[in-house]
């Protein structure tokens, strides 16, 4: 090895400049953004050792306690630290409880001491708090408060020592904190109680006794006016017999509603000017084509289309000749009546607007022209 390369590997001290901090770095706190990198969170820590025995092993614990959290504003790890289920209630330490309205903004100030002599009765534990633009609030909790409540000297449910045995001023403590942190801050405490005041709750040991017979309760049911949303019909038509085969829905399904593409008609009843509409349909009937099963019309593919639709064409040009032949009645009329009120003869009607317009027939006048033929004979003395 050269001496250039030997004095290369010798060890040189690590130098701190003045620019470098001097002071541990605060990692940032790792919080999910969606479901997915919760519930991988949760399973992780659920097979870890860094949780309490109610959350080993239960991922689904674990995200409801890192979602009930989020909602007091705690990290994950935090969450499931502080967050206790006991006899099926989800609730938050004492010390957390503190801490979560000690960040509330409207937090100002607390204290907590006691009065009385000690472990009698008038041995009481005081805490006040201070909200915001609030006055001061004081709760109390004293040992006379406890041996009403059955609190004080309590065994466990073996005969074993409770806290309030082993530790009776801190419980004392917990009581009073927990009712004045939930008194004025009860928004950021989201309605949980604290668990020192949970374990305090008995276990609910009570057994249902009784049984149900489904079949014959599912006879009994009578129809409902409600629709039974989601299922396409209406509600229970009848109470199924109890012989009829099981099922997830036993009902009558009502028919689905079908539209016609070209006039929207509604289940086969098609406007007049419509391509599936049929002379038949249009008179009242609603007949249903025997080869492509149609109503109110034929398919392409059925033999009786071209027919069908040759039909509609003429129907439709003899429309405009049924209206005007209307027109020429309704002038004819007009002119009649006045001839009549003048007293001038029908031929000599004919021989004027013949004259006049070189027609023939007063089926070949115009509207206009039968105008003229009125005021002529209007200005007949």
């Amino acid at each position: 090895m050269s001496e250039k390369q030997d004095a290369l590997a010798v060890a040189q001290p690590l130098r701190i400049t003045e620019s470098q901090p001097n002071k541990l770095t605060r990692l940032a706190v790792f919080t999910p953004t969606n479901m997915t990198e919760a519930m991988g969170l949760a399973k992780l820590l659920a097979s870890s050792d860094f949780v309490p025995k109610d959350f080993k092993g239960k991922p689904g614990n674990c995200f409801l306690a890192m979602q009930m959290g989020a909602e007091l504003g705690v990290p994950p790890l935090q969450a499931l630290q502080n967050i206790a289920i006991i006899n099926g209630r989800p609730s938050i330490w004492g010390d957390l409880a503190l801490a979560v309205v000690q960040a509330n903004p409207d937090y100002e100030d607390h204290r907590e001491f006691f009065t009385g002599t000690p472990f009698e009765d008038n041995f009481t534990a005081v805490f006040q708090i201070k909200r915001k633009a609030q006055a001061w609030h004081e709760t109390k909790f004293s040992v006379a408060d406890a041996k009403t409540a059955k609190l004080w000297g309590k065994r466990g449910y073996n005969g074993g020592d409770t806290p309030w045995i082993t530790n009776p001023k801190r419980m004392l403590q917990m009581r009073s904190r927990g009712f004045g942190l939930r008194d004025k801050f009860a928004d950021a405490l989201k309605g949980m109680k604290l668990a020192e005041e949970i374990m305090d709750i008995p276990p609910d040991t009570r057994q249902e006794t009784g049984t149900l017979d489904v079949k014959n309760e599912m006879a009994t049911l009578s129809a409902s006016s409600e629709p039974n949303r989601g299922h396409g019909n209406e509600g229970m038509v009848q109470a199924p017999a109890l012989s009829q085969a099981p099922g997830m829905d036993q009902t009558q399904k009502k028919q689905d509603d079908t539209i016609c593409a070209d006039c929207q008609g509604m289940n086969g009843v098609h406007k007049p000017d419509c391509m599936y509409a049929e002379p038949e349909i249009k008179t009242g009937s609603n007949q249903q084509c025997s080869e492509c099963k149609a109503k109110g019309g034929h398919l392409s593919k059925c033999s009786k289309h071209d027919a069908w639709r040759a039909s509609l064409a003429k129907q439709a040009n003899a429309a405009p000749q049924t209206a005007q032949a209307a027109k020429v009645e309704h002038n004819w009329k007009l002119c009649y009546a006045k001839s009549k009120e003048k007293g001038v003869p029908q031929a000599d009607v004919k021989k004027w607007y013949t004259e006049q317009f070189g027609v023939e027939s007063g089926n070949d006048l115009t509207a206009e022209q039968f105008k003229q033929v009125i005021e002529w004979l209007e200005s007949l003395v």
